[in-house]
C-alpha cells in the first residue's frame, strides 16, 4: 500500500467552503501516479517501453465526510486486482483516522490503435508489488 499526505490547497474549495467533489479525483488521480512512479511504471512509461496506454475505465467514489481549506488527509492507494487487460485501483482518504471518501477506478490497457491490449508480466509485477 502506498500512502500520500496532502494538505487542501485553497483552489480546492468552493463556494460552500469546502472541497468540491471534483477535486477528490485530482486527490486520488495524483496518489495513483505518485503509486505507479515508486514502482517503476509510469503511464508514460508504459506507453513508451510496452506500446500501451491505460485508459480509465469506470471510477466510484463515496463521499463520507467534508473536507475543508488547510486539512492535512491521508490518502492510501493499493491494488484490488490485475487482469489480462485491466486493473483496478483501491484508495480512500483519511482525515485524523477517519475515512472521508473512498474510490475506486479501473484502468484498461490499449494499443496505439485503441484496441484493448493485454498487459506485460512485468507490469502486472510492478504493479502487485
Amino acid at each position: 500500500m502506498h500512502r500520500l499526505t496532502f494538505e487542501i490547497p485553497e483552489e480546492y474549495i468552493d463556494h460552500y467552503d469546502h472541497v468540491n467533489h471534483g477535486k477528490y479525483f485530482t486527490m486520488y488521480e495524483k496518489a495513483q501516479q505518485d503509486f505507479l512512479r515508486e514502482r517503476g511504471a509510469d503511464f508514460e512509461d508504459l506507453e513508451r517501453d510496452y506500446a500501451i496506454r491505460f485508459i480509465q475505465r469506470a471510477l466510484r467514489i463515496e463521499y463520507i465526510r467534508s473536507l475543508i481549506l488547510k486539512d492535512i488527509v491521508d490518502i492510501s492507494t493499493s491494488i484490488k486486482s490485475v487482469g489480462t487487460s485491466s486493473f483496478t485501483f483501491e484508495q480512500k482518504i483519511e482525515r485524523d483516522g477517519k475515512v472521508v471518501s473512498e474510490c475506486e477506478t479501473v484502468y484498461v490497457a490499449i494499443d496505439f490503435d485503441g484496441e484493448k491490449s493485454t498487459i506485460h508480466s512485468k507490469i502486472k509485477d510492478a504493479l502487485l508489488s
